[in-house]
């Protein structure tokens, strides 16, 4: 048992040292397994940064993405649709629901959910919007995707709260 076999199974780092000292009756400090684990990330990544690993992974999937990013890339919208949730919104497109929560993340950033509703009264994740603000022009954008998504098809009902500028983009 070592760090890199315990990160792997996504222990977190207060359990990995526990585990270590107990096991080697050690005394490794949190900076010590923070440094080893991030060091593990860097490798697992090849290198490249979290976002970056994460749009090449979620491409490579099957994903709808569209992304965009300010001039200093930081990432101002990420629109991402798994290839399953795409299929049952095909099929089931009559009712979406759009919801965002209030910048609850690590970079105070909204975030936007698309479910829709099957037949038989069950939910599903459509996709997960992360946006950097909630204005006209980025619900605008939100709805945009969703049109390219759904193609020809057009929802009977876009439930939603009109929370920020959706209301606006939705006149």
């Amino acid at each position: 048992m070592n760090i890199k076999e315990l990160e792997a199974t996504h222990t977190q780092a207060k359990d990995i040292r526990s585990l270590l000292n107990l096991k080697y009756d050690a005394h490794h400090n949190m900076t010590q397994i923070y440094n080893e684990t991030k060091k593990i990330m860097h490798e697992r990544l090849g290198g490249l940064k979290p976002m970056r690993w994460t749009l090449i992974e979620a491409q490579r999937l099957g994903y709808f993405i569209d992304c965009e990013f300010d001039d200093q890339r930081r990432v101002t919208r990420l629109f991402l649709c798994h290839p399953e949730s795409i299929r049952m919104l095909l099929a089931w497109y009559f009712v979406v629901l759009l919801d965002s929560t209030y910048k609850t993340n690590k970079y105070k950033q909204p975030l936007v959910q698309l479910i829709g509703v099957s037949p038989v009264k069950k939910n599903f994740s459509i996709g997960f919007i992360l946006i950097s603000d909630e204005t006209k022009e980025t619900y605008a954008w939100v709805l945009m995707q969703l049109k390219i998504v759904l193609g020809d098809r057009t929802p009977v009902a876009l439930v939603t709260d009109k929370a920020g500028g959706l209301g606006v983009s939705l006149q």
